[in-house]
């Protein structure tokens, strides 16, 4: 009898000793770390393969997520290119955004975690959205994009990996996809030695690749119609129809 005292004892020690962690807490401390996107842009991406039709004239649809010392990061991207105000996430709980003199000031803003993988953010004139993880955008929206293997008219192969790798029949380079279209108004990849970039546009299983021939001159608003052809390609293993 008095054994199971001494242990109710200790027990009810340790409850008062320990400090119960918040689910707050929990979030903070849990969240995956790397690049979060608006569950609407994945699923425009998904049905269009198209960056461009997937940004949806959303200012935000990108979120990056990253720890720092005590605290979490959530910053939300503008066009891709451009942060706005960091929400800082410390494990005590409180949250605020960077900058601002008080911990809790947050006016103006909005930002919830939903689970590890999930996240809510709104700022002033735009409404809440979710975003998820995806953890490497340029990987995720390759991946959803052009990333595959196709071959030309003349049976000759082409692929083009999610990790940014273009085989061509004559030359292989390193690509980044792109996602920030306030200098190109078009669906693009570039090289990322030559920084060459080359338009791309799906039609069903078929994709056309051009080089444009203006890029460098021409950041603001380029259209892509000063082009010329690279490859016209079918993706190996397509079903669709048109």
């Amino acid at each position: 009898m008095r054994y199971w005292l001494v242990v109710l004892l200790i027990l009810t020690v340790i409850s008062f000793a320990v400090p119960e962690l918040t689910y707050a807490d929990h979030l903070a401390s849990q969240i995956e770390q790397g690049d979060y996107l608006s569950i609407k842009y994945i699923d425009v991406l998904e049905k269009t393969r198209s960056p461009l039709l997937a940004e949806g004239g959303r200012p935000i649809n990108l979120v990056v997520v990253q720890g720092k010392q005590d605290a979490t990061e959530v910053l939300p991207i503008i066009n891709f290119h451009e942060g706005v105000p960091v929400f800082i996430v410390r494990q005590s709980g409180i949250t605020k955004v960077k900058g601002t003199s008080s911990e809790s000031d947050v006016s103006g803003y909005s930002m919830k975690i939903v689970n590890s993988e999930k996240i809510v953010v709104g700022s002033s004139g735009v409404p809440p959205q979710e975003f998820v993880f995806v953890k490497d955008l340029g990987a995720f929206v390759c991946s959803k994009s052009i990333a595959g293997r196709y071959v030309d008219g003349d049976g000759q192969s082409y692929e083009f990996k999610a990790n940014g790798i273009a085989i061509t029949p004559t030359t292989t380079f390193n690509f980044v996809i792109g996602t920030d279209h306030v200098p190109y108004r078009f669906d693009y990849l570039e090289d990322s030695i030559t920084h060459q970039v080359y338009r791309f546009s799906r039609e069903g299983c078929n994709l056309d690749i051009s080089e444009v021939l203006d890029a460098v001159e021409n950041q603001h608003g380029n259209d892509g119609s000063h082009i010329r052809p690279f490859a016209k390609l079918r993706e190996v293993g397509c079903k669709k129809t048109q």
